[in-house]
């Protein structure tokens, strides 16, 4: 082999500041905040930094990377919670008929 020679030839990254970072995480929650999300797209554009280290800065920001609670979602969970209440209210109602149905027939 060639001693390892290959391994100091890999590029290091360019190191950001606490400023720049910060400036591109603002810029994300604005446009998330405005759209519901493409914030780190839209961030990973306009300055240039890949949105794998967007969202690594954001994971350690303790920001959410994806917006938890955004209306569509929040939506589709009401609906879901509707839904699973209304299926319960039913399934109690014909459980409540099954047992009617089987005391009348022991009657005949």
């Amino acid at each position: 082999m060639n001693g390892g020679e290959g391994k100091n030839n890999a590029a290091k990254g360019r190191r950001y500041s606490i400023a720049e970072k910060r400036a591109v995480l603002e810029f994300v929650e604005k446009v998330n905040s405005e759209r519901g999300r493409g914030g780190i797209s839209s961030a990973s554009k306009r300055f240039g930094v890949s949105p794998l280290t967007i969202s690594t800065w954001m994971r350690s920001a303790g920001a959410p990377t994806q917006r938890a609670g955004s209306r569509a979602s929040a939506d589709v969970f009401r609906r879901l919670a509707e839904l699973h209440d209304r299926i319960v209210r039913m399934e109690s109602d014909l459980a409540a008929s099954r047992k009617e149905y089987a005391r009348l027939k022991s009657r005949i």
